[in-house]
């Protein structure tokens, strides 16, 4: 399935841009349920999303991996009807994409400051958490310098701090 019908001017550019980009499926996902499904009630059944997904040129199975895996990484929750399922975002993924969107979405840049944010790793959380943690933080803003350490300009978000503490 094409987002681009032959007449399609949106379609066409809509297209080039996924193509030139070519973003990550997770990404996507979260973006379409952050910036389209939550504004309209923020549920959607399986079989809509493969198919909303599909016209961004997502394969189901591509569509379906990524929302196992984005159910077992905490970003979406599903409540199953029967033989169906609907999806929406956990509280935990709607304030990541909600701190990403001020970021992405913000009106007027961010004043420059001589303020950094580090994030020194910690020795005694398990691997799997510490790959949780850098992908949090790169939602964040953050980049790795070290195996050990994030940093970000600025300083860090209430709402960063608040899930660091936890």
């Amino acid at each position: 399935m094409s987002l681009a019908e032959p007449d399609s001017a949106i379609g066409s550019k809509i297209e080039g841009l996924l193509q030139r980009l070519r973003p990550r499926a997770n990404s996507l996902i979260v973006t379409v349920f952050g910036d389209a499904i939550m504004p309209r009630g923020g549920t959607i059944w399986l079989s809509d999303l493969v198919h909303l997904m599909g016209t961004l040129g997502l394969s189901e199975r591509l569509v379906r991996t990524g929302v196992y895996r984005l159910s077992q990484e905490g970003w979406l929750t599903s409540l199953s009807v029967g033989r169906r399922a609907q999806y929406s975002l956990t509280e935990i993924g709607l304030n990541q994409f909600t701190a990403a969107g001020r970021r992405i979405y913000a009106s007027k840049p961010e004043p420059s400051s001589d303020i950094w944010t580090l994030v020194q790793g910690v020795p005694e959380i398990t691997q799997t958490e510490r790959q949780a943690l850098r992908r949090r933080l790169k939602w964040h803003g953050f980049g790795q310098f070290s195996t050990t350490l994030m940093a970000c300009p600025g300083a860090v978000p209430s709402a960063l701090a608040n899930e660091l503490r936890s």
